[in-house]
């Protein structure tokens, strides 16, 4: 078993040298989400970097936003773009990361989500992840396991959502046991996971997520970048509009536009975050 934990722009900038010393062996960290490789979260470059340079294993997930297979595909040839850059650098899995939010974008859209459409915009995802060369696993909780027709998305890995219990309730290649974890060099509350399977060595010898035996991009002097300083290629600090409707919360508006609840409320003058009303027009700062 490994320890690990997940992670996004929500955590800030992170000292990845002090979780390393804390005994973590592994992150995830967010890439992005929906069709546009745009929408790139806003640390995941740095957190790539840092966390690999500090000697940490490393996989990526990405937030579905999808109304049919079409935008499923969308949703995965943003990923991979987004995960082009750092080619090599993953020896943990990719993952598909489809929850409520998703559902609630798409009755946003006027769709509704039948348990076959989320089954088909799922597998979609995770079979075109693997056309791009990566080893795809599912993240989902025991409610959204019963949403879909989970024997059909079998063959990819389960990354099990089960917070509060001393051992996840179904087999899984990890588990994400907490969202209240505490690890030095980072600020508040991170997700802690465990993983059950020696995923550098399966990935590493499948020659999969462009990894080969002899390809290890971390660099012997931790001091040296793994590769030099990138020009910046995150998009360009914007302000949007945006209007409530029913069954929105501030959190769910906020990991849409890869910025945080609070950041919301501040710029809007809102004193209680939990409280916001359809046709309020929020201004948004990604």
């Amino acid at each position: 078993m490994a320890k690990g934990i997940d992670v996004s722009a929500y955590q800030g900038n992170i000292d990845w040298r002090a979780v390393k010393a804390s005994g973590i062996d592994f992150a995830i960290i967010r890439a992005g989400f929906g069709v546009s490789a745009g929408q790139i979260d806003s640390k995941f470059n740095r957190n790539v970097q840092e966390a690999k340079n500090a000697g940490l294993h490393i996989g990526a997930y990405w937030f579905l936003y999808a109304l049919n297979e079409a935008q499923a595909i969308q949703n995965a040839d943003a990923f991979a773009s987004v995960l082009a850059r750092w080619k090599g650098y993953f020896d943990y899995p990719v993952a598909a990361d489809y929850e409520y939010d998703s559902d609630n974008y798409a009755a946003r859209c006027g769709v509704s989500i039948s348990k076959d459409l989320r089954t088909r915009i799922i597998f979609k995802f995770c079979e075109r992840m693997e056309q791009h060369g990566y080893y795809c696993s599912n993240y989902m909780n025991p409610d959204y396991i019963s949403k879909v027709n989970y024997q059909q998305l079998a063959r990819f890995d389960l990354w099990l959502a089960y917070w509060g219990a001393s051992n996840p309730t179904r087999e899984c290649g990890m588990w994400q046991s907490s969202s209240k974890g505490q690890v030095p060099g980072i600020k508040g509350n991170v997700d802690m996971d465990t993983s059950y399977r020696n995923y550098p060595d399966i990935i590493r010898g499948g020659a999969l997520n462009h990894l080969t035996k002899a390809q290890e991009p971390v660099q012997d002097d931790p001091e040296v970048p793994v590769m030099p300083p990138p020009e910046e290629q995150e998009p360009t600090k914007r302000i949007e509009k945006y209007t409530v409707v029913r069954g929105d919360t501030l959190s769910a508006i906020a990991q849409r536009y890869g910025t945080s609840y609070l950041r919301i409320a501040k710029d809007n003058g809102i004193a209680n975050p939990n409280l916001i009303y359809p046709g309020q027009v929020l201004t948004i700062n990604t």
